[in-house]
């Protein structure tokens, strides 16, 4: 091989080298830019669903141990939102309705028009007869 032979090749007349370097890094901007971007909407919905979970858990004890102190099946609405607001912590707002054949009582929050709204619905045994009892929660 002679030297000219030899720069035809590796010498200043090729540049295809720094093009396909050029295209691999760009290709790799790229891929980083995409993998940054789906790790960001990742962590951002596990976040939201944290949160909605501590909702639905909180919201769904409360109504377990009102119900277990019998208070779902109480004609005295006064007490059930004493107790039930004696247990909600500051940043969560709920709401109460108990039906049931004989009767039917409430809770007075009124939920915001905006924003996530748990719903649950667990049923209570009244005066000999099966009611429902509805809840809403949500965060203020």
């Amino acid at each position: 091989m002679t030297l000219q032979h030899l720069n035809s090749h590796f010498g200043k007349t090729n540049k295809k080298g720094i093009v396909f370097t050029l295209d691999v890094f760009i290709c790799l901007i790229i891929a980083l830019i995409i993998i940054t971007a789906g790790l960001y909407y990742l962590i951002q919905s596990s976040n939201k669903r944290l949160s909605q979970l501590q909702l639905i858990r909180t919201s769904s004890d409360i109504m377990a141990i009102l119900d277990y102190k019998g208070l779902l099946s109480n004609e005295n609405s006064t007490l059930m939102e004493q107790q039930m607001n004696y247990m909600l912590p500051d940043n969560i707002g709920m709401q109460i309705t108990v039906q049931a054949q004989t009767f039917s009582i409430g809770t007075s929050d009124i939920p915001p028009e905006k924003g996530l709204i748990v719903a649950g619905q667990r049923v209570v045994y009244v005066n000999g007869i099966y009611g429902k009892a509805n809840y809403l929660a949500w965060f203020k």
